[in-house]
C-alpha cells in the first residue's frame, strides 16, 4: 500500500507508530510527519523493500522513523530523540538532517544486532544531543557508513558505546567538522576514515538561514565519489540533477562529478553564458 500527499500533524500517545505504519512493499512519497509523540517510533516500515521519497519529518518527539529500505531526497528536522530506533534502512540518500537529538539508536540485544546502514550524500547539521550520531547500545557487530557526507556543527561526539562490541562507524569521502569518539565502557571500538576533508568550511550558501547548498568554491563541489545509482536522471534533494559540475548536468557532460551533501551546486562558473532552448 502507496502512501503519497499526506500530511500527519499533532499525533501524540501510543507506544508504536502512532502516525503510520506500513509493511513491506511499500512506496510513501511527499508526506509529511510533524509535532507527534511516540514512546518508541512515530513512523515503521515493517518486512522488506519499503521506501520513503520526498518526506519530512519535524518536531517529533519520542522517535520519528524506524525501518525502510530506502530513504531518498527526505527532511529530518528538529526531532527530539532518535529517529531510528533497532531498525537501520539499507541506505539513506540525498537527506538532510538539521538539528536533530540521536540519529539511530541500536538498542536491543538480537534485534539491534549484525546491523549494516548506510548514508550516502545526506548533509548533516546542528546536531543536538552530545552523541548527536549513534548510539550502539547493547547492538554488537553493527556497522553504520557514510559516504559524501557532511557532518558540520556538534557531531564531535559521534558515538556512545555501552554493552555491545565489534561494531563501529566507516567514512569514506566525507566533509566533517572533527573526529571524536566517548565511549562508556572497557570494549574497544572506533571509526574507520577513508579520505575524508577534516575540519574545513562545508562553505553553505546561508546555513545561519538554512540554506545548505553548497556554494560554486566549496570544499564539496565535484569532490564527491560517483556512486552506482548515480545517473542523468537522479536528482539531488532540491530536485535538481545530482551530478553537475560547472553548471553542465551529467547528461550534456559525461565527466560531470557529483558533490559532498545532500545537495548539488547548480551554478555555471562566472563569466560563463547559459542558453535554453
Amino acid at each position: 500500500m502507496d502512501r503519497e500527499l499526506c500530511v500527519f500533524a499533532g499525533l501524540t500517545g501510543g507506544k508504536y507508530a502512532n502516525m503510520l505504519n506500513v509493511g513491506g512493499g511499500s512506496t510513501v512519497t511527499n508526506c509529511v510527519f510533524r509535532d507527534g509523540d511516540c514512546a518508541y517510533w512515530a513512523v515503521n516500515a515493517s518486512g522488506g523493500d519499503s521506501s520513503f521519497v520526498d518526506c519530512v519529518f519535524a518536531n517529533i518527539k519520542g522517535g520519528g522513523l524506524s525501518g525502510g529500505t530506502v530513504v531518498d531526497r527526505c527532511v529530518f528536522r528538529q526531532n527530539s530523540d532518535y529517529l531510528w530506533f533497532n531498525q537501520l534502512p539499507r541506505v539513506v540518500r540525498n537527506s538532510l538532517f538539521d538539528g536533530n537529538n540521536l540519529l539511530v539508536w541500536l538498542h536491543s540485544v538480537g534485534l539491534a544486532s549484525n546491523k549494516t546502514g548506510g548514508f550516502e550524500n545526506c548533509t548533516f547539521v546542528n546536531g543536538t544531543a552530545k552523541h548527536s550520531l549513534i548510539d550502539f547500545s547493547k547492538s554488537t557487530n553493527s556497522v553504520v557508513t557514510f559516504v559524501n557526507c557532511a557532518l558540520h556543527g556538534d557531531f564531535k561526539h559521534a558515538f556512545i558505546w555501552s554493552e555491545g562490541s565489534g561494531a563501529g562507524l566507516v567514512y569514506t569521502n566525507c566533509l566533517v567538522d572533527a573526529f571524536e569518539s566517548k565511549i562508556s565502557d572497557a570494549n574497544k571500538i572506533g571509526y574507520t576514515a577513508h579520505n575524508c576533508k577534516v575540519g574545513v568550511d562545508p562553505r553553505f550558501v546561508d546555513a545561519a538561514n538554512g540554506d545548505y547548498r553548497p556554494q560554486r568554491k566549496s570544499p564539496c563541489v565535484d569532490a564527491a565519489l560517483p556512486l552506482d545509482w548515480m545517473d542523468a536522471e537522479t536528482s539531488d534533494l532540491g530536485r535538481n540533477p545530482r551530478v553537475v559540475t560547472r553548471g553542465r548536468p551529467l547528461a550534456k557532460n559525461p565527466s560531470a562529478l557529483p558533490d559532498i551533501g545532500c545537495y548539488e551546486c547548480q551554478d555555471p562558473p562566472p563569466g560563463s553564458m547559459v542558453i535554453f532552448r
